[in-house]
């Protein structure tokens, strides 16, 4: 599946939104054009388009220039179903590899704050990689002028999500709006951005109905590396700002867990005879053939970071629980946990199993186990598997 990236303006009557001032048609036309084939609408999920699995998304000049996502459909669904609004406070504590947190960030269009963290510093790097790319952190996609900088604020922070309170310091925020506004007033930003845009309007076709502006484009979505002397131009700009106020309480929060990813396609095909992985090691990898009690410190992992995550939830806010895996332990059992936990031990609080509006609109089946939670499975819903569980905090 692809996603193609929408700006913070009205959809158009005929087409939805757009994004860099290039039409969707004009989009869909370039992808055409690189790799002969249409791409499919997916009706139940807005913005996204689907291609035949041959086809590479990442040889696409379009993903290159950051027009276009790569992620599941299934993965989308649930950032739309924890609906993230402008303005509001959102956290992923578990961001790697980033291409949902993108996502959140542009259904936020770039107002409010947004916090990602991992607690792997090798993802948390990779994570920001594509946050550079999109301009994620960066305030320019919700105001092209960039006059009033403190409608968002996005920071990628390493931390442990089993344990993380909100408090942090610059040594473990690997990269936030603050240095997107920084790196983006660089020289080497500004004449990059222009050889980008030249190169983007001679890619797309010259007739009037496709051709459309491409100014903004000199101000986003370009693949920004950081070489050695700009990590250290950083590093001294981070320091002279001080400590970073975060939230303590959020009005989203995402679980995206860590699980054993048997329901993940692009997982399971690793384990193929001639896969990267190799049929021998799916049972010791995702049943614990050789080690049986492996499996017990992932729940608790699993327990703890869906525990923390309801800590960190204002009462009232909703907190989306997510795995890709098919097993009853990884998902219902780890949320019945949580909904049967006491007050006292949820701070005076508790959890409650919310119903998903649009649930009925899309290919996903009722957990026979725990209705209320969602399973897509990848014969009917023709994407990876998933689970997902809303729940508020009242």
């Amino acid at each position: 599946f692809i996603r193609l990236r929408p700006t913070v303006s009205a959809p158009t009557p005929n087409e939805i939104e757009s994004h860099n001032n290039l039409s969707i048609d004009s989009i869909l036309f370039q992808i055409e054009k690189e790799v002969g084939v249409t791409p499919k609408r997916v009706p139940w999920l807005k913005g996204f388009y689907s291609l035949p699995q041959q086809c590479s998304i990442r040889k696409m000049s379009l993903f290159e220039d950051g027009l276009v996502h790569g992620i599941d459909a299934a993965s989308g669904f649930i950032i739309h179903a924890l609906d993230p609004k402008p303005g509001e406070s959102v956290l992923d504590l578990c961001c790697a590899p980033g291409a949902k947190l993108c996502l959140i960030a542009d259904l936020m269009k770039r107002q409010g704050c947004l916090v990602g963290l991992d607690a792997s510093h090798q993802r948390a790097q990779s994570c920001a990689s594509v946050l550079r790319k999109y301009g994620t952190c960066s305030p320019l996609d919700s105001n092209p002028d960039c006059t009033n900088l403190l409608e968002w604020d996005c920071s990628l922070i390493v931390a442990d999500g089993v344990a993380w309170n909100g408090e942090q310091d610059n040594r473990t925020i690997i990269w936030d709006t603050a240095d997107d506004i920084y790196f983006s007033h660089s020289r080497y930003r500004e004449k990059k951005a222009d050889s980008m845009s030249n190169d983007l309007e001679k890619k797309l076709p010259n007739d009037s109905e496709h051709v459309e502006s491409t100014s903004i484009v000199k101000k986003r979505n370009l693949k920004r590396k950081i070489n050695k002397s700009m990590r250290i131009r950083l590093k001294r700009e981070r320091k002279s700002r001080g400590q970073k106020q975060i939230p303590t309480a959020f009005d989203k929060v995402l679980v995206d867990a860590e699980c054993t990813h048997d329901g993940s396609i692009r997982h399971l095909r690793k384990y193929e005879t001639e896969g990267q992985w190799g049929t021998d090691a799916f049972a010791s990898r995702f049943l614990f053939e050789n080690d049986p009690g492996r499996g017990s410190p992932l729940k608790e992992l699993q327990r703890g970071l869906l525990l923390n995550a309801f800590r960190l939830l204002r009462p009232g806010g909703t907190l989306v629980y997510s795995t890709c895996s098919f097993c009853k332990a990884q998902n219902e059992d780890v949320v019945k946990w949580l909904l049967d936990q006491s007050k006292e031990s949820l701070g005076g609080h508790t959890a409650k199993l919310v119903e998903v509006e649009s649930a009925k609109e899309v290919p996903a089946t009722q957990s026979k186990d725990l209705p209320g939670c969602l399973r897509f499975e990848p014969l009917a819903s023709k994407t990876s598997g998933l689970f997902m569980a809303k729940i508020t905090k009242i």
